[in-house]
């Protein structure tokens, strides 16, 4: 319960008297350490940021900016607190140790990494363009840093890098749990009453900059239960706006037990093939994006259709019964029985249009007899 008051009464900005000289509790000592991590996360955003304005190579992270039409002074960008890891390997390392930040507390949070030799740590991100992760109370609590365009100096010989690294998960992060972009999105998801799930970090900022600020995205991973719980505090309905190929594909098929667990109303917008949502915002506007969302079908049909599309007549009888196992899972895990039995009578029909099973009532059960 004290706990909860402190940090109800932290979020409100209400100060609560407390009797002091009583000995620090477990409970007292935890939150003091968090909010140290808390502390260092956010002299570590600060410092990418001062580096995008000030680094002789930040050109190398405007330049990408740029080619994304986003202005670095940009209100959007500021919100998602963009930044600069500089090529040196202990900018950010020697940055903290200047303030007096322990080298374990840093390694603790995944800024710094030990080194494999000798003694001492150098940093994660090099060389990347950053962005801060935050949680639902404000705080920064991870970083997700873009590659850039290599340095003239770079050794040409070697694999290129990945094109994302992300925090590890700390005391702080997990990365199941969070959402990249909610913090910011959260005032435009309830007065919209609809959440927009994107895959991308630049397609979050991509699109609050052009006006569309109901959209987060998962961190590197497949869209999870504790983040579809996380959402569902704020919007009954998502809409998935994922990349037209098949990646965004598997990606909404992931999604679908995720939403359904959390009780979310799961809707999916299509894309042209081989279009991010960035992409598209850039090419066709934000009117035309809007649309797109505006046109969302339901995520449970639209899976429906994808199995039991024009290709299925020529997919061999193991493929075949693959994409009816799949439906059956598919209809079965939904709780209600009315919204079944409607996914069953759907399925049915897809069936019948596919003339593999007489058509009629129970097209799906006789399919999976066959």
């Amino acid at each position: 319960f004290i706990e909860a008051v402190r940090s109800l009464a932290e979020r409100a900005g209400v100060p609560i008297d407390e009797e002091r000289g009583a000995a620090p509790t477990d409970a007292d000592r935890h939150k003091k350490e968090r909010e140290a991590l808390y502390g260092v996360m956010q002299m570590a955003a600060t410092f990418y940021e001062q580096q995008l304005r000030e680094h002789s190579q930040r050109s190398y992270a405007l330049d990408e900016l740029a080619r994304r039409d986003l202005d670095p002074a940009h209100d959007a960008v500021q919100a998602f607190r963009v930044g600069y890891a500089p090529p040196g390997w202990d900018g950010l390392a020697g940055f903290l140790k200047k303030q007096g930040v322990s080298p374990a507390i840093a390694e603790s949070v995944g800024l710094t990494v030990p080194r494999s030799s000798g003694t001492g740590y150098y940093d994660r991100f090099r060389h990347r363009l950053m962005f801060a992760v935050v949680d639902v109370q404000g705080r920064v609590v991870a970083f997700s840093g873009r590659a850039l365009a290599p340095l003239p100096e770079d050794d040409s010989s070697r694999d290129p890098p990945p094109k994302y690294i992300n925090s590890p998960e700390s005391p702080i992060y997990v990365k199941g749990a969070a959402l990249f972009g909610l913090w910011q999105a959260r005032h435009a998801i309830r007065q919209d009453e609809r959440a927009v799930l994107v895959e991308g970090n630049f397609d979050v900022v991509s699109l609050h900059a052009r006006g569309l600020q109901n959209v987060a995205a998962p961190l590197g991973t497949a869209f999870t239960v504790d983040q579809a719980k996380l959402l569902r505090r704020y919007a009954v309905e998502v809409t998935l706006l994922f990349d037209g190929d098949a990646a965004g594909l598997k990606a909404a098929r992931a999604s679908e037990e995720a939403c359904d667990e959390a009780g979310l109303d799961a809707k999916v917008a299509l894309l042209p093939d081989g279009a991010d949502p960035d992409q598209f915002v850039r090419s066709k506007g934000v009117e035309a994006l809007r649309h797109v969302v505006g046109s969302a079908r339901g995520l449970v049909e639209y899976l429906i259709d994808v199995e039991l599309d024009e290709t299925f007549n020529a997919s061999d009888r193991r493929e075949q019964a693959a994409r009816f196992g799949r439906v059956s899972a598919l209809v079965a895990r939904q709780k209600n029985p009315l919204v079944r039995g409607m996914f069953e009578a759907y399925a049915d029909r897809a069936l019948s249009r596919l003339d593999v099973v007489r058509s009629g009532p129970n097209a799906l059960a006789a399919a999976k007899r066959q």
